[in-house]
C-alpha cells in the first residue's frame, strides 16, 4: 500500500503533461424509432390541422469548430426530413451509429417518414401509419465538451362534435449507449480523469382542451397520469437517462424493440371528452452529452505533495507508537 502511494505521488510530482498522456474518451448515442403509430377515435374523427416540427443540433466546445446552431423545419404534411446537424464528421443523415472513433464529433438528426395526422386524412384509414425517428451521438477523445440532439414533434387540432375518446398504439425501437474508455466496444475501464458520457430519451403524448389545460398526459413507459380511459401497456421505459463516468466505467446500454418475438405494442386510451376543440401534441426528444477534463500538471503536483505528506505523517505516528510501546 505504501509503495503504491509513493508511486502515485512521485508520478504526480513529475508534472506529467496529462493533456497529452491521458488516454480517456467518452461516447454517447441515443436513437428511437416510433412506427406503426395508430390513433383511433370513437366516434370517427378527422384532424382539422397539423404542424410537424423537426429539430436537431450539434455542439463542440474546446475545439476549432466550436458550435453549430440548431436546424428546424415546420411543415403541414409528411414525409419530410432535415439535414443532420454535425460537427467533426461528414453529414450522414442516418439514424445508425457513426462510430467514427478517433475524431471528436457531435451530431443530431430527425425524420418523419410517414404520418396519419394529415388534415382531411382520417387517422388509421389512409394506411399511412406514423413512422418517425430521432437520433443524437457524440464522441470525445480530447479535452472538451460535446452534445447533440434530435427531436420530432407534431401538433394536431381536433374538433370533437360528440363526446369522444382516443386510443393510441405503436411499436418502438430504442437504443442508447453511454461509456467512457474503449468505444466502440466500451471494453476498457482505465479512465481516471474526469470523464462523462450521458444519453437521454423523452417521449410524450399530451392532449389539451381549448383553454390549454391538460386533459390527457402519457409518458410511454408508465400509464397515463391524467385522463386515462383504460388499461395501458408499456413494454419498456421510453423516458430515461443513462450515464457513465470515471468512477462508473463499463457500458450503459438500452436495446429494446417491441417487434421481437413475444413483443407487445405500447397502448393507451383516453376517457370520453366533451365536445369542443382539442390539441394533441406528440414529442420524441433524444439528447447526448460528452465531457472530458484533465487536471493541470500543477494540480497533480499538489496532489502528489499531499499524498507524500500524508504518508510521512502516518509513518511518524507508527514510529512514535512503537517507541511508546
Amino acid at each position: 500500500m505504501k509503495k503504491s502511494l509513493v508511486a502515485v505521488s512521485l508520478a504526480a510530482l513529475t508534472g506529467l503533461s496529462v493533456s497529452q498522456s491521458a488516454q480517456a474518451d467518452a461516447y454517447a448515442y441515443a436513437f428511437n424509432n416510433i412506427f406503426n403509430l395508430k390513433i383511433e377515435s370513437s366516434p370517427f374523427l378527422v384532424p382539422t390541422s397539423t404542424v410537424f416540427k423537426l429539430t436537431d443540433s450539434a455542439g463542440l466546445t474546446g475545439f476549432a469548430n466550436d458550435s453549430n446552431g440548431p436546424t428546424s423545419i415546420a411543415a403541414g404534411t409528411a414525409p419530410f426530413n432535415i439535414p443532420d446537424a454535425n460537427l467533426g464528421i461528414a453529414s450522414t443523415n442516418s439514424p445508425a451509429q457513426n462510430l467514427n472513433i478517433g475524431n471528436n464529433y457531435s451530431r443530431g438528426d430527425a425524420s418523419i417518414i410517414t404520418s396519419e395526422l394529415n388534415p382531411g386524412s382520417p387517422p388509421g384509414i389512409s394506411g399511412n401509419l406514423t413512422d418517425t425517428w430521432a437520433v443524437a451521438e457524440s464522441y470525445l477523445n480530447a479535452v472538451g465538451a460535446g452534445g447533440g440532439s434530435g427531436s420530432v414533434g407534431s401538433t394536431t387540432t381536433f374538433d370533437f362534435v360528440f363526446a369522444t375518446s382516443l386510443k393510441f398504439s405503436f411499436d418502438a425501437i430504442l437504443k442508447m449507449v453511454a461509456c467512457v474508455d474503449g468505444p466502440p466496444t466500451c471494453a476498457d475501464s482505465d479512465s481516471v480523469f474526469p470523464t462523462n458520457a450521458q444519453a437521454s430519451s423523452a417521449v410524450s403524448f399530451v392532449l389539451t382542451d381549448a383553454s390549454g389545460a391538460k386533459v390527457f398526459d402519457w409518458a410511454p413507459g408508465t400509464g397515463p397520469t391524467i385522463g386515462s380511459g383504460g388499461v395501458s401497456t408499456n413494454p419498456f421505459q421510453m423516458n430515461t437517462t443513462i450515464s457513465r463516468d470515471q468512477s462508473n466505467t463499463g457500458v450503459a446500454l438500452i436495446d429494446e424493440d417491441t417487434t421481437r418475438v413475444g413483443g407487445t405494442q405500447f397502448t393507451a386510451q383516453t376517457i370520453a371528452f366533451a365536445p369542443g376543440r382539442y390539441t394533441l401534441s406528440l414529442n420524441d426528444d433524444k439528447r447526448v452529452t460528452t465531457e472530458l477534463t484533465v487536471p493541470e500538471p500543477a494540480s497533480l503536483a499538489l496532489m502528489g505533495v499531499g499524498l507524500l505528506g500524508g504518508l510521512f505523517v502516518n509513518r511518524r505516528k507508527i514510529g512514535t507508537a512503537g517507541k511508546t510501546a
